[in-house]
C-alpha cells in the first residue's frame, strides 16, 4: 500500500511550519506527483516513499495534528496507483 499527501497542504505546511516540514515529512516525500482527487481543482498529491509504512505515517500525522493542522487541513491518502482514500 502507498501513501500520498496533498500538494496544496505540503505547500502550506512549508510556510507555516518550515522545522517540522524539513524534519518530518520532507525526508519521506518522492516528488512524483498523483491524482488523488479528480473531481478538485486541488486534488493532486505527492507520492510518500515506498518504506515509510503505516505506522510511521500515522506517526507524521499525529504531529501535525498535534501542531493545530485538522484532518481537513493535511490531507493524506492511502491507496495505488488509481485509486485513493483519503485518511481520517
Amino acid at each position: 500500500m502507498s501513501f500520498a499527501v496533498n500538494l496544496a497542504d505540503v505547500i502550506t505546511l512549508q510556510r507555516k511550519q518550515p522545522v517540522i516540514y524539513a524534519c518530518c515529512l520532507r525526508p519521506c516525500l518522492t516528488g512524483q506527483t498523483v491524482d488523488t482527487e479528480s473531481r478538485r481543482i486541488d486534488g493532486i498529491g505527492v507520492l510518500v516513499a515506498e518504506d515509510v509504512d503505516a505506522e510511521r505515517m500515522a506517526a507524521i500525522r499525529e504531529v501535525l495534528r498535534l501542531n493545530g493542522f485538522r484532518a481537513h487541513e493535511f490531507r493524506c491518502y492511502e491507496g495505488r496507483r488509481k485509486t485513493w482514500r483519503r485518511l481520517k
